[in-house]
């Protein structure tokens, strides 16, 4: 990685169990190894995920007789307290080096805390 000098680095992670403490100390020393060699770093954020099976919620309300009310919502809260906690611990790292940037497209994938198996048709 020192030999190639990328100009952008992006990397993303992806929800474990580890405490946040472990989530900031390890994320940092990741990112002292990747930061003297990239010009910019791209953290990501986990992206929410549904906890239920989005297409086939949506087949299900699809296939319901026009007569039945209702259905299901399909969606549900974005996020929880640990997914919180690690979005923090992520920044925290991040925070600590300058050419490093911290993205979190969960408002976007789920405006307004709701995630939805299907968003403007």
């Amino acid at each position: 990685m020192q030999t190639l000098k990328p100009d952008l680095f992006i990397f993303g992670s992806a929800a474990a169990a580890y405490t946040p403490q472990q989530w900031t100390e390890g994320t940092a020393r990741v990112l002292a190894r990747l930061s003297p060699a990239a010009t910019r770093i791209v953290l990501l954020a986990d992206t929410p995920a549904l906890p239920f099976d989005g297409p086939d919620c949506l087949m299900q309300n699809a296939l319901c007789p026009a007569w039945r009310e209702g259905g299901q919502s399909c969606t549900s809260k974005a996020g929880n307290a640990d997914a919180a906690a690690i979005r923090h611990a992520l920044q925290a790292a991040a925070s600590r080096f300058p050419n490093v940037e911290f993205v979190d497209m969960g408002p976007h994938i789920c405006p307004n805390g709701i995630c939805r198996a299907e968003l403007d048709g």
